[in-house]
């Protein structure tokens, strides 16, 4: 990441963070403060929150939390690289992990 942030790179650096969200041995918690500490360090790294086409709105019924929703929620992230979308995908996967899903769990 120190490199992709050298660089400046801003689509490198949040395509960096997105994949961050598929490293099983990760909890969300460090997925977090990695995102923290690069926006401390990455401009403009978050847009504001918009819901459109491809960035539709979040849901916070956990009821409805899936694969397939989790799975929508990282494209919507791809469109709208939001604090506020970041947050909640990272909620989602960890109400995935302690659901032990398959694709989720640790490794």
């Amino acid at each position: 990441m120190k490199k992709f942030i050298a660089e400046g790179k801003l689509s490198t650096i949040r395509t960096a963070l997105w994949n961050e969200f598929h490293d099983r041995r990760k909890t969300s918690a460090q997925i977090m403060n990695f995102a923290k500490v690069t926006a401390k360090q990455v401009p403009g790294l978050w847009e504001p929150y918009e819901e459109k086409a491809f960035a539709r709105e979040m849901i916070m019924d956990k009821s409805k939390w899936t694969p397939d929703y989790f799975d929508s929620q990282t494209t919507y992230l791809r469109t709208n690289f939001s604090k506020k979308r970041f947050s909640h995908l990272a909620r989602v996967r960890q109400y995935l992990r302690d659901a032990k899903e398959d694709g989720f769990a640790p490794t």
